[in-house]
């Protein structure tokens, strides 16, 4: 599912990337996809507006979560054999 919902830039292009903390921008590449989670948990999805090589804007980050589903157990016990 997404993590986030896609914004728009006033000039360029957003990027996306999630990052191992909420402090600490990531260093890996960025994306104009807007990155999906599967496993329950907490997500850094950092963001920035791109406008070309060396210039977009500083990365800010916001946090997602995806909660644990719950799973309901039925047991059903057959009489005993006689």
């Amino acid at each position: 599912q997404a993590l986030v919902t896609s914004g728009k830039a006033k000039v360029g292009t957003m990027q996306y990337q999630i990052g191992e903390s909420a402090t600490t921008a990531p260093t890996g590449t960025w994306s104009d996809t807007v990155p999906k989670g599967k496993n329950a948990g907490t997500y850094y999805v950092w963001y920035r507006a791109y406008v070309g090589e060396k210039n977009f804007t500083e990365a800010e980050c916001v946090t997602a979560s995806i909660a644990k589903r719950s799973v309901t157990a039925v047991i059903v016990r057959s009489p005993p054999e006689s």
